[in-house]
């Protein structure tokens, strides 16, 4: 099964899980199939992440993986919304490597799909910082 993680980190932290995955490549004792069949794709803040995955895109994903349209009209079509604004969440999504566009060839439409059979969030969002003490700013009152 193909999964795409879709995580919240801070970009340091980013970074430092990148270096790690790059010198474990190199290593020569590393299994291939050790890395699976996963992908994932981290954003530095909820906000950010909310930007790019709003629930418009979302429900268009779900619509692409569900109906496998042939074509950007057919899958405004499934959800109801203007091409040209189908296509442009289309470009951002196949940006991210969420959806793959096949160009269809000369004189055809571009066909949409998602390489995944499901999506998972992986979201750590904490309610308090560390050093806010809460039993000094909550009342029951």
């Amino acid at each position: 099964m193909t999964t795409l993680e879709i995580t919240i980190k801070p970009l340091d932290d980013v970074r430092s899980e990148a270096l790690d995955v790059a010198q474990a490549i190199d290593d020569p004792d590393q299994e291939p199939e050790a890395w699976g069949d996963r992908r994932v794709i981290s954003f530095p803040s909820y906000d950010v992440m909310t930007t790019h995955l709003s629930a418009t895109r979302l429900e268009l994903v779900r619509a692409i993986a569900k109906h496998d349209p042939d074509s950007v009209r057919e899958t405004a079509e499934l959800v109801d919304r203007d091409v040209g604004d189908v296509s442009r969440d289309l470009q951002r999504l196949s940006g991210l490597e969420i959806v793959e566009m096949d160009d269809g060839g000369t004189g055809m439409p571009s066909k949409p799909s998602v390489p995944y059979e499901r999506i998972e969030f992986n979201i750590d969002y904490p309610l308090a910082d560390d050093d806010i003490d809460t039993d000094a700013t909550a009342s029951a009152d």
